[in-house]
This record gives structure tokens, C-alpha cells and sequence, in this order.
């Protein structure tokens, strides 16, 4: 699973390094920056996959063109994950760069499988053919000894080690890498995209707009113990008490819809579509979906997790997250600036808290684990974690 991430001259970030526990907690202020560490974790998914990087970047929040800090010609993002064995870790590093027409394209890459003993140099990115620009050379090691072949310069080393002839330690290792990536997946339901009828899908997108089709779409097994923990988890979060909740295919169309059915008073139920739903009742749903959904040991990125939570509700959000964590070894990472809510979460969520802020003297984002301020102890002793974010204390 992925225990770091370390940022140099992405978006807002000059050096940063965002640790990652199963449970992580991101706070910071608005235009901080807490969304360009989930545009990273989003980049380097889709560089598992053999996509051309122009794609991939231009699908990133803002475009190519602000991936890279600006007056910076070259950013790297670099993760750090455990490997096969206990005692190893492999590091995978990637240089994005523009070219003279200011086309963004991969520059550097390289994958290493640390030891206890030594550093072992997996794969590294090296030039660009000089006859063909569509190739590039790349040295896969055996035993320190490269030998060099070309790959595709449109798309990642990482997503074409599997097809070529290589060592099996290299392609085991690189597999790894892959596999971690492919299962990070990003969460932020927005309860009017959720509203309208939803086509049939195999997956959950972002934005939750057709989870009414994924749920429609499951087999019937699948469905009842689906329905049946999504139900588990929303009851205790909305003020009214939610008795079912399930998703229907309308007839002769491709398309479903969500239906819930609510107590507002004892013994006085009424059925809802979406259309009559609350917004953090569809909220919610969205996000249950995804995590008890999720392959397991992915990584899931919450965005805004109080958007839609109020905050007296933030220690059974909490409870429900470390219980489906624990079930399927999840890693969770989710980003809040409402002071009350992280109050919520209480003091044994410090050490997995980190908080951002943009550095005075050069405007870039900073990491700091809230941990390992200083001046923490003193500032406990008179005010919460709340009140500090509050008061810009941090």
C-alpha cells in the first residue's frame, strides 16, 4: 500500500511530502492547495494504464498548463509503497517537463526496490530516439548491469513493463506498482449530477452521477448485501430515520433511478426518488458506495468529507470509516477546512492529521504534520485543533 507522497514543483508545491496513514486527515484553508495533492494521486493512477500523458494532462484539474509551478520548466512526483516483502519498499519517480512548443511530456522516470541491505535500480527513462521521437531508450536492470530497450515515449514505462521480456523481479515489482495506482479512486458526490436518471455502469464515477445505474446493474446477490450496507451506514447520519434504499431500472430504457424510503414520524413512512432526496443524504450515499465497493487495500480520496455532514455527525462518519477500513484494509484520505468538524474527530486523530498552508516568503504550499509543530503543546492546553485552524494559529 502507498505510504508517501513526495511533491517538487507541482501546481503550488515547491517540496512537500504528504504521509499516509490508513486513516489520513488533510485541513488548510480555501485556495491552499489540499486539492492539487488529490490532481497528483489522480495523475499518477492514470499513468499505470498506457494512456498518452498530453491526455492525461489535459484531463487534469486546470489543464497542462498548470501542472508544472510556475517559472518551473520540469515537476516530480515521487511514491514510495511497500513491496512484496515486509522488508522492502519500492519507490517510483516521474519528471513531467514541457517541450519547445509547450506540449507537457514524460522526461524522467524510474522505479527503485529499496532493501534493508541496498538500492535496487528497477527501470530508468533515458533519452529520446534521435531518429524516431515517438520512441524512447529505457535501462532495465539485472543485477546492476542495464540493458537498454525502446519503449513508447507517448506513455508511461510503468504501464508497458508487462508486455515486454524482462526479469521477473522487475516486472513483479513494477506489477505491484500498478496494481497500488489502478486502485486509487477519488469521491465527491455532487447531489445534483445524482438527481436525474443514470445509464447502466459497472463502476462508480467521482461524482456519483450514475450510482443509481451501478446499483441497478449489480447481479441480484450482490445487490441485497450492497443495499443492505449502504443502509447500515446512512441511518445513523440524516436527522430522519432511513428505512430502505435500493435502485430501479425504468422500463425499456438503460437507465435507473434512486429510490429511499424515509420514517419522518413512527409508523409514517414516505417513499422518495432523488429528485426529493436531501443533499447529504445523496451525499452520503455516494460516498458509503464507493468505500464498501472499493477493491480491497485501495486508496480512496475524500474530497471536502464535511461538505453535507453536519458536524455533530462527524463521529459516526468517523466510526463508519475506520469500520469499513479495518474490513477492507482501505487507506483513506480526506481533505476539511470546517473547524467544528475536525473537533468532532477528536484527539486520537492528531497524529493523521496534516495541515497546508502556503509558505510566506515564496507563496508555495507547505506539509506539516500537526504532530510535529512545536508549538503544540501549549497551544492545546487553551484551545482545540479547531480553534487553531480557526485563528490561523497553525
Amino acid at each position: 500500500m502507498i505510504t508517501e507522497l513526495r511533491l517538487r514543483n507541482w501546481k503550488s508545491f515547491f517540496d512537500a511530502t504528504l504521509f499516509i496513514d490508513p486513516i489520513t486527515v488533510i485541513i488548510g484553508t480555501n485556495a491552499s492547495g489540499k486539492s492539487n495533492i488529490f490532481d497528483a494521486l489522480k495523475l499518477l493512477s492514470a499513468l499505470a494504464s498506457p494512456i498518452d500523458i498530453m491526455d492525461i494532462a489535459k484531463n487534469v484539474r486546470g489543464g497542462a498548463e498548470g501542472i508544472i509551478r510556475r517559472g518551473e520548466q520540469m515537476c516530480n512526483l515521487t511514491i514510495t509503497m511497500e513491496g512484496d516483502k515486509s522488508s522492502e519498499q519500492l519507490i517510483y519517480e516521474v519528471a513531467l517537463a514541457f517541450d519547445d512548443q509547450r506540449n507537457i511530456y514524460i522526461k524522467d522516470e524510474s522505479l527503485i526496490l529499496a532493501t534493508t541491505k541496498k538500492n535496487l535500480v528497477m527501470f530508468e527513462r533515458k533519452e529520446l530516439d534521435e531518429m524516431n521521437k515517438s520512441l524512447v531508450s529505457v535501462a532495465l536492470y539485472t543485477e546492476g548491469k542495464p540493458r537498454y530497450q525502446n519503449f513508447s515515449a507517448k506513455t508511461s514505462v510503468l504501464s508497458q513493463i508487462e508486455y515486454v521480456n524482462c526479469v521477473r523481479r522487475i516486472k513483479d515489482s513494477t506489477l505491484t506498482v500498478v496494481n497500488n495506482l489502478r486502485k486509487i479512486r477519488l469521491s465527491n458526490p455532487i447531489p445534483e449530477r445524482m438527481r436525474d436518471f443514470a445509464p447502466l455502469s459497472k463502476t462508480i464515477a467521482e461524482d456519483a452521477s450514475d450510482l443509481a445505474g451501478y446499483l441497478a446493474n449489480l447481479d441480484e446477490e450482490l445487490k441485497s448485501v450492497t443495499y443492505e450496507a449502504i443502509l447500515k451506514y446512512l441511518k445513523p447520519l440524516p436527522d430522519r430515520d432511513i428505512k430502505s434504499i435500493r435502485a430501479d431500472k425504468i422500463p425499456m430504457t438503460d437507465k435507473a433511478m434512486l429510490f429511499c424510503t424515509e420514517e419522518w414520524t413512527t409508523g409514517h413512512t414516505q417513499e422518495q426518488s432523488a429528485l426529493g432526496m436531501s443533499d447529504g443524504t445523496l451525499r452520503f450515499a455516494g460516498i458509503i458506495a464507493m468505500l464498501i465497493t472499493a477493491e480491497d487495500k485501495a486508496l480512496i480520496l475524500l474530497e471536502e468529507l464535511d461538505k453535507g455532514v453536519h458536524p455533530s455527525r462527524a463521529k459516526d462518519f468517523m466510526k463508519m470509516l475506520k469500520e469499513i477500513d479495518k474490513q477492507k484494509k482501505l487507506d483513506i484520505i480526506f481533505t476539511t477546512h470546517n473547524a467544528t468538524f475536525v473537533d468532532e474527530l477528536g484527539p486520537q486523530m492528531i497524529p493523521f492529521i496534516s495541515y497546508i498552508k502556503r509558505n510566506e516568503e515564496n507563496g508555495c504550499t507547505d506539509i506539516h504534520l500537526l504532530e510535529e509543530n512545536e508549538q503544540l503543546a501549549r497551544l492545546m492546553a487553551s484551545k482545540s485543533v479547531g480553534d487553531m485552524m480557526t485563528n490561523n494559529d497553525l
